[in-house]
């Protein structure tokens, strides 16, 4: 009786080992798994956004595709509502950022005339947090630091890894995108990274 008492605790102890390391490779499968699917969905909207991204203008007025970009957040002018008819109509200003919380947040905001000038005054029509889990540029993680998400393509091949200066908004012609999402906080699952070179097809300039 006793030996069948000693099998059957080995037993039971054997079967709660496979049971933990099952539900430990299942759950960073599926880390894994939403990381990678937060990495794609937010690359496809940074690739939508900067895609989009036009010179302003109007009359003597003339902005550029680029209002602001930073390591961890871009602002641009773009047109996404074309009539077959009659072209783009109204210009809209688009900021990517990652927050201190890891969330890729897009804010939108339309255009108005005043004066004959194009002005982005009114309040944001639409503020979406596009993914989450993002590794927030600066930030230190596994004692590493974090590169930047947005790094800056000029016209003379040049690469700037800081904040524009606004002589340099103009010169912009593609953006170097290194997005990281990790969606395990015990730091078990390696984030996923995804890395585009992300030209501006509205642009006359040339990369």
């Amino acid at each position: 009786m006793l030996v069948a008492i000693s099998v059957l605790a080995v037993v039971m102890t054997l079967l709660t080992m496979l049971f933990v390391a099952l539900s430990s490779t299942f759950t960073r499968q599926e880390a894994q798994h939403d990381s990678t699917g937060g990495a794609s969905v937010g690359m496809q909207r940074i690739e939508r956004v900067i895609h989009a991204g036009s010179i302003v203008s109007r009359g003597t007025q003339v902005l550029p595709a680029f209002e602001a970009g930073n390591q961890r957040s871009v602002s641009l002018h773009a047109f996404f509502d074309t009539d077959v008819a009659s072209g783009p109509t109204t210009p809209t200003r688009v900021t990517l950022e990652v927050t201190s919380s890891g969330e890729l947040v897009e804010t939108r905001v339309m255009g108005r005339v005043v004066s004959g000038r194009w002005v982005f005054d009114r309040p944001a029509v639409s503020r979406q947090t596009i993914t989450r889990d993002v590794l927030v540029p600066g930030s230190r993680v596994n004692g590493t630091s974090v590169g930047s998400l947005f790094r800056y393509e000029l016209a003379d091949g040049s690469l700037i890894d800081r904040p524009l200066t606004s002589a340099e908004l103009g010169l912009v012609v593609a953006v170097r995108v290194s997005l990281s999402v990790r969606a395990d906080s015990t730091g078990r699952v390696a984030p996923t990274r995804i890395e585009r070179t992300l030209g501006l097809p509205n642009l006359d300039a040339t990369r």
